[in-house]
């Protein structure tokens, strides 16, 4: 009868598989590990692993010759007494399925991909304990959760810590507020002096708007309210004509509304096309 031919996969490292066929069987482990030294030329001491057909692929120490299966995969593992042993390469251990994939080298980059919104209602409770007891500062929380930088998910988060929906509570409010509040301040205007002129000079423009448009009289009250205060809003309302530039000067702005608008005239202040923040 025939003897049969082994056929081998040596993995030398990580990196590298070898192929290897033997017409017959070696007389003992350490004339075979003699056989591979020989055949990919290696240069130091090694013992052998197999992956065990009995035992689902798991690998097992080759100290039995006869142990050594037709078709085998041999792990070459250097042994602890060589010197030139890495300890990266003592400790390596092979994937149970080997696959050309897995063969091949880590990649240079790493992409990471991006998460839809960021998730915020799963991971409220992390920051919320990085606010509560960590006591985070502002700039610290909005780097790490970069999603609170827009609108939406601001208003989000607030549904989320108040259940309550920001945009319709603080606009019930201001409109609740409005009529006293455009009194209030006509009769201010109605003076003399910076503040009064100030005020005046925003209901001339408020007047010339329409006047049953509920989102101009919000934008009447909210521009002249930062007047009646003694306040400065120059850094905090800042109007951006898309007509005369094709991005908004907010450099200096660390918080702030955009107002946007086609028109360059002064009444788009009362009613710009579109709000950001």
């Amino acid at each position: 009868m025939a003897a049969q031919n082994y056929i081998l996969h040596v993995h030398t490292s990580m990196d590298i598989i070898r192929k290897m066929t033997l017409s017959s069987s070696p007389e003992s482990v350490d004339e075979l590990k003699t056989m591979i030294k020989e055949k990919f030329k290696l240069d130091f001491d090694f013992n052998l692993s197999y992956q065990d057909p009995d035992f689902d692929g798991r690998l097992c120490s080759l100290v039995d010759i006869e142990e050594l299966p037709l078709k085998a995969v041999l792990l070459v593992m250097k042994s602890e007494s060589d010197a030139s042993s890495e300890a990266s390469e003592d400790t390596t251990i092979l994937p149970h399925d080997i696959t050309p994939e897995r063969a091949e080298g880590w990649p240079a980059v790493f992409p990471v991909p991006t998460f839809a919104l960021q998730l915020m209602q799963t991971t409220f409770a992390l920051r919320r304990n990085e606010v509560i007891n960590d006591g985070l500062p502002v700039g610290q929380i909005l780097e790490r959760w970069p999603a609170l930088k827009i609108e939406s998910q601001i208003c989000a988060e607030f549904q989320r810590i108040a259940n309550i929906n920001l945009k319709k509570h603080f606009y019930a409010e201001l409109d609740r507020h409005a009529p006293r509040l455009q009194s209030l301040f006509r009769k201010k205007a109605a003076r003399k002096g910076k503040v009064a002129e100030g005020l005046d000079q925003r209901f001339s423009s408020y007047d010339l708007q329409e006047q049953g448009d509920v989102h101009v009289l919000r934008a009447a009250v909210l521009r002249a309210l930062p007047a009646y205060l003694h306040e400065d809003d120059s850094r905090f309302l800042k109007p951006w004509h898309v007509a005369q530039s094709d991005e908004p000067d907010i450099d200096d702005m660390a918080v702030g509304l955009l107002l946007i608008s086609a028109k360059s005239e002064n009444n788009s202040l009362c009613c710009p096309e579109r709000i950001a923040v």
